[in-house]
Formats: structure tokens, C-alpha cells, sequence
């Protein structure tokens, strides 16, 4: 098939040679809009002749939704991402997709079919949480994206359907009193490295289960997250972090840089009993055999633990989330705990930790207190005295006119009260402090 771009205005089009008539002997064309973007509409041609090549084009006057899917996660997304979003994405479209919209044309597909499909399965039982719902807009909406760039559609359906709506995640987290009582209770149990990790360096559930010595530096102090260790189409599988930003280093704290120096020598000796047993992988954190642990397993033993010590419960990643806010609450930079944790932006971190902000900002209002009220130390012949701020010499003549001034008010109130007649002067009297006493809390409130 060859194909080449056509424009007609301001639209781009791809001509397409789908065949030669026998009779005629003429050339068979067929034309795609593309759009206003040259780029854009190259981009399309290219797939669309690579595709012919592999005797794969999708025809888009034919393909089905889940024909589109099926090539889009083959063609773009597993050569694209890690294997484990990859299989993320497989499963959304295979358990919530196609089964209910697969046999429409994709140049079909309405916003009302979308719209009906997030209505089934907000009523699907077990219930959809409202983060899997957008989950499965998310996913749609990338690959509808995609079918606009290869010219299958021309617009994008599911963009004229509202997102649903998400509840706002907030972190749980321990407090230095609880966390010092799990990490005493995990002492003598194999959960103790993980959880210091955790704690202590805010790594994420499979970064505890794929460290390896190798990226590990004592004698420098610093550790390299390098990998995560997954389980994927149920095989545990090393694989790189997920971005760039995550691939980070981190400043061991003394602590841990004792339990893993405590730690190098007992698995050497694991390793001379285990003999030609042993796995050398290289993990960290591992059976006696040199297998690492799985990542569904910590979470399990880590909840277990916490209910066998009557401790809250809380999930192992809110460890990582223990550290970043008592990092934030001890006033460490949030580029340096986004820096630790991995993140993208600091815009994350801000975001995720937002609850701890108020805290911060009492502490930021009673510094300005201080820094603009409390008098500088003045030293004279005799002694050392208070000497007032600006700020607070303006303050305290301020407050001294608003006294006055309430004075003033109270006084000319009082002048102009008139006293009800009465034969009893005890009863007068109570009479006019009460009316005075009314006057005085108008004008003070």
C-alpha cells in the first residue's frame, strides 16, 4: 500500500492506494482526514504503512473497540512502559472495556456509549471504587487520544464525558511515639529492615523488597533506588523504578547505617550454611537462601504485626508517608523530602501533605510574632533593658488611641442616658447601671 498527504484548505488528508481495478485498471484510493497539523497527520501516514507492511491495517471504517484496543496495548503501550503497567492496562480494558462496549465500531463509539459504560459499572457488583472508575476513564481516554493520532477517529469521544469525580487522598501517618513502639515491637522479627526503610528513607513497598547490596554505599552513607522488585503475571520480577525522578539517592540516617552493617555478616554466614542452595541475587532484604521477599507478603506480615501489638492499623506504605511528614513537621525542605521520596515535582509533595501545612503555617504566624514584637536587648552603663521594636511601638500607640477613644465614647453615652422617675433611689440606681451597662457592651462589641 502506498499512501501520501493531501491538503484541502486547512485540513490535512492521507490518501491511501488500496488496490488496483481489474477492469479499469485504475488505482484505488481512499481519503483520511487528519486535521490541521502537518506533524500530526505524517505521524498517522507512517503507523498506517507499517501496520500494512506487518498485513495488520485497520481499517477504520470496519475495526471495532475492542479490535483498537487490542493493537493499541500491543503497538503503543507494552513497548512503552514498564511490564507492570502494561499488564495494569491489559486487565482494565479486558474486565471493564470490552466486555461491554468491544463489538461497537470504533467510528461509532459516542459519548453517550461511554457515558452508559461508566453507569454500569458504578452499579457493577463488587463496587467500583471511585479511584478504579477513573482509573478506566484514564485509560480510555489515552487510547481514544491514540486513535485520533492514527486517524481511526476524528475526535475523541470520551472528552464530551465528565471525569468521575475522585475523593481527595490524605495520607495516614504515626506519630514519633507510635512508630518508635512498631519499630521496638519489630526488632527481633524480619520486618524490622523494611520498616526502617520505610521509616526512616520513605522507600516504597517493592523498593524495600528489590534493594541490593550493590547500590548500597556504608562507607559513603548513601543508598541508590535504583529497582523495584514486582510481581508480574504472577512472577516476581526486578524492574527498573518507575521515572526518572525515582531513581534518586539517599542520606542513610545512623541508625540504619548500624542495622546494615549488623546485617552484612549474618548473611555471609547464611551463605556459607546454604553452600551451592544459596541464590546469590544479591537482595538486601532476603530468606536465608538468598530469595528475596514478596511484596504481597510484607504487606500481610506488616498488618499482622500491627494487630498483634494492638497498634493502629495502617497500610506499609504509609510508612513512606510517616517519614515526609515528620520530615515536614521538623522543618526540612520540601525539596529535599520530594528529593527522598522520589517525586516528579514538589507540586506532589505539597499536594500529598497538605494537611500538615496549617500546622506549619501557626508555627510561621508565631515566628513573625516574635521576629516583629519581641524587643531587642539594649545594653546601658548599668544593666541590660528591653528595648520596644518599631512594630510594637506602633502597636501600643494604637492601642492606647483605641482606649481613649472607647473613653470618650463610654463618657458621652453616659451624658445623654436618661434616668427613669421613681420613688425608690435603690431601685434608680440599679436601673440606670443596668442601661449603662447595656450601652457599654454595644460599643464595645
Amino acid at each position: 500500500m502506498k499512501g501520501s498527504i493531501q491538503k484541502k484548505g486547512d485540513i490535512y488528508y492521507l490518501v491511501l492506494s488500496i488496490g488496483q481495478n481489474p477492469e479499469t485498471r485504475k488505482w484505488k484510493t481512499r481519503w483520511i482526514r487528519s486535521g490541521t497539523d502537518k506533524a500530526l497527520a505524517e505521524e498517522a501516514l507512517a503507523h498506517l504503512l507499517v501496520e500494512q507492511e506487518r498485513d495488520k491495517f485497520l481499517d477504520p471504517e470496519k475495526i471495532t473497540v475492542k479490535e483498537f484496543l487490542t493493537r493499541w496495548l500491543a503497538n503503543h503501550v507494552e513497548p512503552s512502559v514498564r511490564e507492570s503497567t502494561y499488564e495494569s492496562y491489559k486487565w482494565t480494558v479486558e474486565t471493564f472495556v470490552t466486555p461491554y462496549i468491544g463489538s461497537i465500531e470504533l467510528k461509532a463509539l459516542s459519548p453517550l456509549h461511554l457515558q452508559d459504560l461508566l453507569g454500569r459499572l458504578r452499579k457493577r457488583k463488587p463496587a467500583l471504587s471511585k479511584t478504579m472508575l477513573h482509573y478506566v476513564y484514564a485509560v480510555l481516554r489515552g487510547a481514544l487520544n491514540r486513535a485520533v493520532k492514527w486517524c481511526l477517529i476524528l475526535n475523541n469521544p470520551i472528552l464530551a464525558v465528565d471525569a468521575p469525580k475522585t475523593e481527595k487522598f490524605r495520607s495516614s501517618s504515626y506519630t514519633p511515639e507510635l512508630l518508635s513502639s512498631l519499630i521496638l515491637a519489630a526488632q527481633n522479627t524480619p520486618l524490622h529492615l523494611p520498616i526502617m526503610l520505610a521509616a526512616t528513607c520513605g522507600l516504597r513497598r517493592g523498593e524495600c523488597c528489590g534493594l541490593r547490596w550493590q547500590d548500597v554505599a556504608l562507607d559513603r552513607g548513601l543508598m541508590f533506588v535504583r529497582n523495584s522488585l514486582n510481581r508480574v503475571a504472577g512472577q516476581l520480577k526486578s524492574q527498573p523504578v518507575k521515572t526518572q525522578r525515582s531513581e534518586r539517592s539517599i542520606r542513610l540516617p545512623e541508625a540504619l547505617i548500624t542495622l546494615l552493617t549488623a546485617l552484612k555478616p549474618i548473611q555471609t554466614a547464611e551463605k556459607l550454611e546454604a553452600g551451592p542452595l544459596y541464590q546469590k541475587l544479591d537482595y538486601v532484604w532476603a530468606y536465608d537462601n538468598g530469595t528475596p521477599h514478596d511484596p504481597a507478603f510484607l504487606s500481610h506480615a506488616f498488618l499482622k504485626l500491627l494487630r498483634s501489638e494492638k497498634l493502629p492499623l495502617i497500610r506499609f506504605h504509609d510508612l513512606r508517608h510517616t517519614h515526609a511528614t515528620m520530615l515536614l513537621l521538623e522543618h526540612v525542605p520540601v525539596k529535599t523530602i520530594s528529593e527522598r521520596l522520589g517525586h516528579s515535582s514538589t507540586l506532589i509533595t505539597q499536594d500529598l501533605y497538605s494537611h500538615v501545612l496549617p500546622e506549619m503555617q501557626l508555627e510561621a504566624a508565631n515566628a513573625m510574632d516574635r521576629i516583629l514584637l519581641t524587643p531587642p536587648m539594649k545594653k546601658t552603663d548599668e544593666s541590660v533593658v528591653a528595648e520596644p521594636t518599631p512594630i510594637a511601638k506602633f502597636l501600643r500607640t494604637k492601642i492606647s488611641k483605641a482606649k481613649k477613644n472607647r473613653n470618650k465614647m463610654l463618657a458621652a453615652k453616659r451624658s445623654k442616658i436618661k434616668l427613669p422617675q421613681s420613688d425608690s433611689p435603690e431601685d434608680t440606681h440599679q436601673h440606670t447601671s443596668q442601661i449603662i451597662s447595656e450601652h457599654e457592651n454595644h460599643i464595645i462589641a
